[in-house]
């Protein structure tokens, strides 16, 4: 998937690939501003990114300027049936899950929470009834952190 969920701001700390490492990193905009998720160009087609910010890795230590290429940077993500399932943390991905997982109660995981508009706009693809297992299955491994970064089969 190509878009940002349509969200209109991004805010906060953002969990990415560490653009020296390669392991989990953050990602924050000067200032812990939000970002813009669309902009129009001069044809009136919508473009994303890129966005300048801040990557910090604990694991080896980088921290400087980064230049945020959504959604490739993003570290919880995975492909489901040729469409790229992504999310900006921990917390959206578990968020993502418990909608998909849930079948009866998904119009009331929809109403509320800090995901909400996100999820009304999954890809039909990552929702059939059909792929719910492996979707359910790959975000598990990306909370379990079994996952690398990157796209998966």
């Amino acid at each position: 998937m190509t878009s940002l969920y349509d969200v209109p701001l991004l805010k906060g700390e953002i969990a990415i690939t560490c653009p020296r490492c390669a392991a989990r990193a953050r990602f924050r905009t000067p200032g812990g501003g939000p970002l813009p998720v669309r902009w129009q160009r001069p044809d009136y087609n919508a473009t994303l990114g890129p966005w300048h910010g801040v990557a910090s890795c604990v694991s080896c230590g980088f921290s400087g300027v980064h230049s945020l290429d959504w959604p490739s940077d993003a570290w919880f993500q995975t492909e489901v049936g040729g469409t790229l399932l992504w999310a900006l943390d921990s917390a959206m991905l578990e968020e993502i899950r418990r909608f998909i997982a849930g079948t009866d109660d998904r119009a009331e995981i929809r109403r509320g929470g800090d995901y909400a508009a996100a999820l009304h706009r999954l890809p039909a693809e990552l929702l059939k009834a059909g792929r719910r297992e492996e979707v359910l299955r790959k975000i598990d491994r990306l909370l379990e952190g079994e996952a690398i970064s990157g796209p998966e089969s």
